[in-house]
């Protein structure tokens, strides 16, 4: 399989994820904005817990900086709350009604096809494969695409601070 038909393929199976489980992708963005903000308040995390290391000059700059390291400890598990929820109940569920949808789309589409098709060892064979991958193949894409999106913000979010923070160390520490 050439690579274009390889992403094409996967951009039809994403339509049918979208198709049967709608309301999924509410649930895909909330874990998606959870695990960008859980791995952001990791960052955040460590860089105030070496603050407080480094820069405490007197106790009330340490209850400061304890009380956002406990801001952030608190944003760290409401957002592995929420992907525990998602992993261990929501997608499962979801994955159920998408195969579900998927093999009674399949089995309408087996009601118009010839029977001498059947008789085609070739067409037989991508029959067979389809009915059996497509009920898992789908989903996991989809998850595999969700996965990648969340690396992608990831990246961009901790980029974008490690660039903003060095300008303003930079520009504290030039004056």
């Amino acid at each position: 399989m050439s690579k274009p038909s390889f992403i094409r393929t996967n951009f039809v199976v994403m339509k049918y994820v979208l198709k049967f489980c709608p309301k999924f992708i509410l649930f895909a963005i909330v874990h998606i904005i959870a695990s960008v903000a859980k791995t952001f308040s990791k960052v955040l995390l460590i860089s105030k817990a070496i603050e407080v290391v480094i820069k405490t000059q007197s106790i009330d700059d340490v209850y400061k900086l304890l009380s956002s390291l406990l801001i952030y400890v608190i944003i760290i598990i409401i957002c592995s709350l929420i992907n525990g929820f998602y992993e261990n109940y929501i997608s499962p569920r979801y994955q159920i009604i998408y195969q579900k949808n998927i093999q009674r789309f399949l089995y309408s589409k087996v009601k118009i096809i010839d029977m001498e098709s059947y008789d085609d060892p070739a067409f037989y064979d991508r029959f067979t494969r389809g009915c059996r991958e497509s009920s898992w193949r789908g989903f996991m894409t989809f998850r595999q695409i969700i996965s990648f999106i969340i690396h992608i913000l990831s990246a961009i979010a901790l980029g974008t601070y490690i660039i903003i923070s060095d300008n303003i160390n930079s520009i504290s520490f030039d004056i």
